[in-house]
């Protein structure tokens, strides 16, 4: 699961981790208690406690997602931003039953953990890569309907297929509309080297980048990592991009972004050619861009 960082997860341990999580539940959803001499796990009815609503017949709790069976899974990971045509219904002509749920998505990598409590079924699949579709929660849902007997399963395979075509078309398009709405024969205020530099978030964290010529572009190296960097080519006045390229982004861990904005750095540069601070909307909440100032690294950055 992706909550895990970067710890090294393997099927066995997962089953037993969630096995033993859900007869904690069971338990104390039971007895009332918030605890036991027989497991680790304490208040555990609260982490299946709904908090807030994802739609309409669906919660979240702390960490988990909370439905209803028969019902649409899989609405916190790729496929639900991804499959044109939403999330299938699973458990038709079921009877009711809960599910908890919650995918996992990090870069290179993809997992799905899948609970029914009411019938003491642990469902969790592990990917190594970040596949054109979220398979690990396709294949999810696919085993809890297997499980529960569903006489009219899911066809997840064309599905899949619409999934895989919309995701494959976002960063051609991007490209397409990059240079639909480029201003050509335009050139940066200042010399490429001038933009060389570090560049601290505005916002006082210790969020930075390292910027250096490389060749004809630029290279910014976030928090000075030599593995986590976009090479920026010109684009328009002092606006420099990283290419649009989906398999290039994967290959690099990087997250598959469909945000032109993300890939465009808007530097700001003074009448004397001196480079300031440049926007960079490297999150979804900075619409426009957060600030980042240049000046000093931080002393804690290493060298």
């Amino acid at each position: 699961m992706a909550s895990a960082g970067a710890m090294k997860s393997t099927m066995s341990d997962m089953l037993v981790l969630y096995s033993a999580l859900l007869g904690a539940f069971q338990d104390q959803s039971l007895s009332g208690a918030t605890s036991s001499s027989t497991s680790p796990f304490r208040q555990v009815a609260a982490l299946f406690a709904k908090h807030s609503t994802i739609q309409p017949g669906s919660d979240y709790g702390p960490g988990w997602c909370l439905t209803e069976l028969p019902g649409q899974a899989g609405l916190v990971g790729v496929n639900s931003y991804e499959s044109p045509d939403g999330m299938p219904v699973i458990g038709k002509e079921t009877k009711p039953q809960r599910l908890f749920y919650h995918n996992g998505a990090m870069c290179g990598a993809l997992s799905a953990v899948y609970l029914l409590p009411d019938s003491d079924f642990v469902v969790v699949v592990l990917g190594n890569s970040f596949d054109l579709y979220d398979t690990p929660d396709f294949a999810a849902q696919l085993v809890i309907e297997a499980i529960i007997g569903a006489a009219n399963p899911v066809d997840f395979v064309p599905i899949a297929k619409k999934t895989v075509a919309n995701a494959l078309s976002h960063h051609p398009e991007m490209n397409a509309q990059l240079e639909r709405e480029r201003t050509r024969g335009t050139s940066p205020k200042a010399l490429l080297y001038d933009y060389e530099g570090y560049y601290n978030s505005a916002e006082g964290n210790d969020y930075g980048f390292r910027v250096t010529v490389l060749g004809d572009k630029l290279r910014v190296n976030v928090q000075g990592l030599a593995d986590t960097y976009y090479d920026l080519e010109h684009y328009e006045h002092d606006i420099f991009v990283f290419e649009c390229d989906r398999d290039a982004e994967t290959k690099r861990i990087i997250y598959p972004n469909a945000s032109i904005m993300m890939h465009k750095f808007f530097f700001e540069v003074d009448e004397r050619g001196e480079v300031l601070r440049v926007r960079w909307a490297h999150d979804f909440t900075y619409p426009s861009g957060e600030l980042f100032k240049k000046g000093r690294a931080p002393s804690t950055l290493k060298p």
